[in-house]
């Protein structure tokens, strides 16, 4: 009780009223009291004091206790009321008892009356214990309810006696379904059964336990989590329950795992980079003296042929040093601006001849956005190496899919993926629907050598090579594949930093050469030749632009009299650029060309000792290039 009591006393005979206080504080209660006698001055104290405890007389003749009672009631539902009467019969005290009265005291029996007090003060104390205790365990019920971790209650038998919501939402399982089972129904069989031995051992020895599961959801898919479980006892020190306080830490070990995988691959790539440089120079050595040793003239037919094998060995050796070190990234690429949907084109007439019809192919083109900066044989061989790989797994045949689409990345994804870097993206996916692979596979399929090919079948570099090129055009490779369910990898290369925009305007500092002549412009892709027709149209010059051999005959033909030049592309369909170089040239010997193509001029070289040929372009056209050629050959 508090050392001093206010006390607020509704009395209208003074001689009670001193009887009443003297008799208080002579047992022992230290209180200051305020004293009322209508309703007007009992609202007023109410409003103005805070009190412990309200004595009442029952009768008065302004107004009546039970009156008094509620004014009181309404303003302080829970502070006790002792009625203090001289007439108050048994029944009356009932009814005040029923209406919220704290206790009564007859005036001819004062000495209850502080009993009474102490009594009533005691009972706030403990309402006020109580409550403080219910507003804890509301504020501990929610903080487990809205737990953002997982929070499970057994009983001393490992059975399931309450789950928090996210613990519901996290497994799968409903509450109905988990309470009264024991949490190995979530075992994956990938967690060692001496894992729960050591928890079990160690939670009913009264000690905490932490460690991390993988554990399994309904739907079946794997999650890893990290517990800490802990016995629960009662006053006198017994384990009653036991608890555990989970948090889903799959996306902290996706990211570790990806860590150490990039560090497992960085390592490799310096060991076999460093490793075939070695192997390199010593091979150079063997070949150069195998070729000066196969020059001489008086070796025997036995010793052309050993010698011959031990050249070829060598040269097959380089091969390999190659790829290993275009995996360590040990090669100086060349970079330029590629269309990669071109390449796709290129790459779909060569795998349509080198595959079986059995194998069906298919190009998505869904990017807008298709130029990367990289090495052009280096995608090249990325793809083929992709493909060939894919081919393979289809046994019997299949499908084989090569998509394009672009992507914007943001910080969130790239925090859920350490490869990744925010900006934007072209992602080239080739799936297939082949064999697949299990995770065990997935883990080692870029290291050299790794293969799952029957021994004599391949090197076990195709992939390490397709990482290797990757990393070197800064990009990275995702992998989604299951045993059964076919394999798909994702490619994500930085787009080309320069729009066609930019392109265009990379060169408005310097003064480029222009004119006004009449140009022919012949390409069967209609993006290059918007481009083309766009920077000669800047130039000042006049463009017929047409998207096929036949159609760039007829109007020649018409117009010859107005061309001046024609720019075309080589590999189209129907009528390539051979074909329409001759035709060209039969129409009029004294026609200017030049070749534009995406493709190693040198498999060409014959072409441009054609009369008429001029020079040739590359692809994607660049305005300074185009503007000095085009320029310079209308000027001889």
């Amino acid at each position: 009780m508090k050392d001093q009591l206010n006390i607020l006393h509704i009395e209208d005979t003074p001689e009670d009223r001193e009887l009443i206080r003297e008799r208080i504080l002579a047992d022992g209660i230290d209180a200051q009291f305020v004293n009322v006698d209508t309703r007007e001055d009992l609202i007023t104290a109410l409003e103005q004091n805070q009190f412990d405890v309200v004595l009442a007389d029952y009768s008065m003749p302004s107004f009546d206790g039970l009156s008094a009672l509620k004014i009181v009631r309404e303003k302080y539902p829970h502070l006790p009321v002792i009625f203090l009467s001289g007439t108050m019969g048994e029944e009356l005290a009932v009814e005040c008892l029923k209406n919220g009265a704290t206790d009564y005291v007859l005036k001819n029996r004062l000495s209850r009356l502080s009993p009474a007090i102490r009594r009533a003060m005691n009972e706030v104390e403990e309402l006020a214990k109580r409550k403080t205790a219910e507003d804890q365990l509301r504020k501990l019920s929610r903080a487990v309810e809205q737990s953002a971790n997982c929070i499970v209650i057994t009983d001393l038998n490992g059975d399931i006696e309450y789950v928090n919501p996210k613990f519901v939402s996290l497994t799968g399982y409903t509450t109905e379904e988990l309470i009264g089972k024991n949490p190995r129904i979530l075992q994956s069989g990938e967690t060692p059964d001496s894992l729960y031995d050591a928890l079990w051992e160690t939670i009913t020895s009264g000690n905490e336990w932490q460690g991390e599961f993988h554990n399994q959801k309904k739907n079946g898919e794997l999650y890893w989590e990290s517990a800490s479980i802990s016995p629960i006892r009662d006053e006198s020190g017994r384990i009653t329950h036991f608890v555990g306080v989970k948090e889903d830490i799959t996306q902290r070990k996706n990211l570790e795992n990806q860590v150490q995988q990039i560090q497992k691959m960085e390592l490799l790539g310096n060991l076999t980079g460093g490793i075939a440089h070695d192997f390199n120079n010593l091979l150079t050595v063997i070949c150069d003296n195998m070729e000066m040793l196969l020059s001489q003239n008086n070796l025997t037919p036995d010793m052309l042929d050993a010698l011959a094998d031990v050249y070829n060995a060598g040269k097959r050796g380089a091969a390999l040093t190659s790829n290993l070190l275009l995996f360590s990234r040990k090669t100086t690429p060349h970079f330029e601006v590629l269309d990669v949907h071109r390449i796709l084109d290129e790459l779909l007439k060569m795998l349509k001849r080198v595959f079986d019809p059995s194998v069906t192919l298919e190009i998505i083109k869904d990017a807008l956005d298709f130029n990367i900066v990289g090495d052009a044989s280096q995608i090249h061989q990325l793809i083929m190496n992709l493909a060939v790989n894919a081919r393979d797994a289809m046994l019997g045949g299949g499908k084989l899919i090569l998509k394009t689409k672009n992507i914007t990345l943001d910080e969130t994804y790239c925090k859920r993926n350490t490869n990744a870097s925010p900006g934007d993206f072209l992602v080239l996916s080739i799936s297939d629907n082949g064999l697949g692979m299990d995770a065990e596979t997935q883990k080692h399929i870029f290291e050299p050598f790794f293969t799952t090919k029957e021994v004599g079948k391949g090197t076990g570099l195709g992939l390490a090579v397709v990482y290797g090129v990757v990393k070197g055009h800064h990009g990275w490779i995702n992998l989604y594949s299951e045993k059964g369910q076919g394999t798909t990898f994702k490619i994500y290369f930085p787009l080309n930093p320069k729009t066609n925009k930019e392109l265009l305007n990379s060169s408005s500092h310097e003064q480029l050469p222009t004119g006004t002549e009449t140009i022919l412009l012949v390409d069967d892709d209609l993006n290059i030749l918007k481009l083309g027709n766009h920077l000669l149209t800047k130039l000042g010059y006049q463009v017929m632009a047409v998207n096929n051999g036949k159609e760039a005959i007829q109007l020649y033909q018409e117009k010859k009299s107005e061309i001046q030049l024609v720019i075309t592309d080589l590999l189209m369909p129907n009528m390539n650029g051979r074909e329409l170089i001759n035709e060209l040239t039969t129409i009029n010997p004294m026609v200017k060309i030049i070749l534009a193509t995406g493709a190693d001029i040198a498999q060409f070289e014959g072409l441009l000792k054609i009369e008429g040929i001029k020079c040739y372009l590359t692809k994607p056209y660049r305005i300074t290039e185009i503007a000095h050629s085009v320029r310079k050959i209308l000027d001889e």
